[in-house]
C-alpha cells in the first residue's frame, strides 16, 4: 500500500501509519519546512525506512491522479480557508476504492465535570472565546462536526463517522493541559482578544475555574475529535 498523511506536522502519526502498512510506503506532507525537518529527524531516530517527508500544499498535491491506497489528515482541515477544495484534491489522488480518513476538533462538544458546578459556565464561556478567536484567524475548531456530511456531499461513498475522546482526570495530565491553555492566554494575541470580549476580570475568573478543575481530585474533562472515513467510488 501507499499512504499519504496530509498536514503531517512533526511526523508522529505518520510513523504510526508506516508501522501499520509496512512494508508499504507512507509519505507525509506539510507546508511548514520546520515540521518536515522534525519529521525527518524523528524517522531517522526511530529507524523507520518506509516513510518519506516532503513540502507540499494540500491544495496542489504533487502526485498523479488515482495514486494512493489511502489518505489521512489529522487537525489540518480545521485550519484551512477552503477545506472543500482540499478534500477534492485529496479525492483526486486516491485510487478508486481507496479510503480517506479525517479527524478534526469539536471544541464545543467538550465535557467538564468540575467539583464546583458554577464553574461550568465559566469554562464554557472560555471555550466559546477560544472558538471565536480561532474563527477570526481562519480556523474552525468545530470542523469535526462537519466531516461526516461533507465527505458524502463531495462524492465519497460508504462514509461512516465516529468520535475520539481525550480524557483528563489524573492530576498530571489535567495540570499540563490546563497550564498550556493558560499560557496561551498570557503569551499570545488570544489574551488581548479575550479581554476585549469579556473584560480582564471575567477572564481571570475563567482562568481561576480552570485552575480549580486542575487541582480538584474529583474533577475531570473530556475533549473530542470528530472522525469520518469515506471511500472513493470505483
Amino acid at each position: 500500500m501507499t499512504i499519504l498523511d496530509c498536514g503531517c506536522g512533526p511526523g508522529s502519526i505518520t510513523l504510526g501509519l508506516a508501522a501499520a502498512v509496512a512494508p508499504g510506503d507512507v509519505i507525509g506532507v506539510d507546508v511548514d519546512a520546520r515540521r518536515i525537518a522534525e519529521a525527518k529527524a524523528l524517522a531517522i531516530d526511530a529507524g523507520t525506512s518506509n516513510v518519506t517527508f516532503q513540502l507540499a500544499d494540500i491544495y496542489q498535491l504533487p502526485f498523479p491522479d488515482d495514486y494512493f491506497d489511502g489518505v489521512y489528515e489529522h487537525a489540518t482541515l480545521e485550519h484551512l480557508d477552503d477545506p472543500r477544495a482540499a478534500i477534492q484534491e485529496i479525492r483526486r489522488v486516491l485510487k478508486p476504492g481507496a479510503v480517506f480518513g479525517a479527524s478534526d476538533r469539536m471544541i464545543m462538544a467538550a465535557i467538564h465535570a468540575p467539583e464546583w458546578p458554577d464553574d461550568e459556565g465559566l469554562l464554557r464561556e472560555h471555550l466559546e472565546l477560544v472558538r471565536r478567536y480561532r474563527k477570526s484567524t481562519g480556523s474552525d475548531l468545530n470542523f469535526g462536526l462537519r466531516l461526516f456530511g461533507l465527505l458524502q456531499e463531495l462524492g465519497f461513498v460508504d462514509v461512516w463517522g465516529s468520535v475520539s475522546p481525550e480524557f483528563y482526570s489524573e492530576y498530571g495530565n489535567k495540570r499540563s493541559a490546563i497550564d498550556s491553555a493558560i499560557a496561551r492566554v498570557r503569551t499570545t494575541p488570544f489574551g488581548d482578544f479575550a479581554i476585549r470580549e469579556c473584560g480582564a476580570e471575567r477572564l481571570e475568573q475563567q482562568i481561576a475555574a480552570w485552575n480549580r478543575l486542575a487541582e480538584s481530585p474529583r474533577a475531570w474533562f473530556c475533549e473530542f475529535n470528530g472522525e469520518s472515513v469515506g471511500t472513493k467510488a470505483r
